[in-house]
């Protein structure tokens, strides 16, 4: 039993060392208090864990000792006391190591609500003035269009703040993907005027949260629409459990040592701003894969998610 135990525990702490790691790599754009308070919480949380695993391995000394008659039954029940008491105490830390994340989150989302509000009124103040400015139509519309490029990523840096503040909930409930595709696709023609082409082989259901993937499939028509050429097209085809989305269009192959990190916050190029590291969250966030390939002299896009 100790052994399954300490393989559980072992495993854990593993998985926490990892999740640290990886937080202090991609987290190297936000404020450093954020990261220093999350990290403090997992070091706590391995540490409560390291504790109890030294805990039983104590009791098991101990026990072991009784047996061979190395110590009196009351020493043990005294060890005992203590060891339950510095139980108690680690438990209590643990609790107010989850206080204190559920406060940062809190202050989190306060801040970026705040955020959010203070860009957005300037904005929109600003934009009902243009409209009513006196000025050349195309002058216009140029800068109205400027306006909708820092809304987008201002909603765009809010988004990442959230998600990885751990605010993101996932609400899932059963979707028809081909439909959620299919409004993705005439949306997109709506906006940009690209002709898409649609091919599924069967109607499949996922359990999504549909406004999330539905801002996936927006993002990837969005950066086939801006950077590349001729028409777009989108299949939906079934692979084992999975359903899977393609997105493809023409366009210059993307290198290899860009493309391997095409869906990564700390990328260093030009274009497609943060919408593919949001797409890659959010799939991740079904438990689904998002990727990029090569495929028959196209760029393409695509995601997967498990079928119900």
């Amino acid at each position: 039993m100790l052994s399954i135990r300490v393989s559980i525990i072992t495993f854990i702490l593993t998985f926490f060392i990892v999740m640290i790691l990886d937080s202090l790599k991609m987290h190297s754009f936000s404020v450093s208090l954020l990261d220093a308070l999350i990290l403090s919480f997992f070091v706590s949380v391995a540490s409560g864990l390291l504790v109890h695993l030294l805990v039983c391995q104590r009791v098991k000394k101990l026990t072991d000792s009784i047996k061979r008659g190395q110590i009196e039954r009351d020493a043990f029940d005294d060890e005992i006391t203590e060891l339950s008491k510095a139980l108690e105490e680690n438990l209590g830390s643990f609790k107010k190591s989850l206080e204190k994340e559920k406060h940062l989150k809190s202050t989190l989302e306060l801040i970026l609500y705040s955020f959010s509000h203070d860009l957005r009124t300037p904005l929109t103040l600003l934009e009902n003035s243009i409209k009513e400015m006196p000025v050349d139509r195309s002058l216009k519309k140029d800068a109205l269009h400027y306006i909708d490029l820092i809304k987008d990523l201002t909603d765009q840096l809010l988004r990442v703040g959230r998600i990885e503040g751990g605010l993101e909930i996932v609400r899932r409930e059963s979707v028809n993907l081909v439909e959620l595709v299919w409004d993705a696709c005439e949306m997109t023609t709506k906006s940009y005027g690209r002709k898409i082409s649609f091919q599924y082989t069967d109607e499949m259901e996922v359990l999504v949260d549909p406004s999330k993937i539905l801002e996936v499939t927006l993002n990837l028509l969005r950066n086939a629409a801006e950077y590349s050429r001729g028409p777009i097209n989108v299949k939906i085809s079934k692979t084992k459990n999975l359903a899977k989305v393609e997105i493809s269009s023409l366009g210059k192959k993307i290198p290899y040592d860009l493309n391997v990190k095409l869906f990564d916050l700390k990328r260093k190029s030009k274009g497609l701003g943060l919408g593919l590291f949001i797409a890659r969250r959010y799939v991740e966030m079904h438990n689904g894969k998002i990727g990029y390939e090569w495929k028959d002299g196209k760029n393409t896009f695509y995601f997967t998610l498990p079928l119900t």
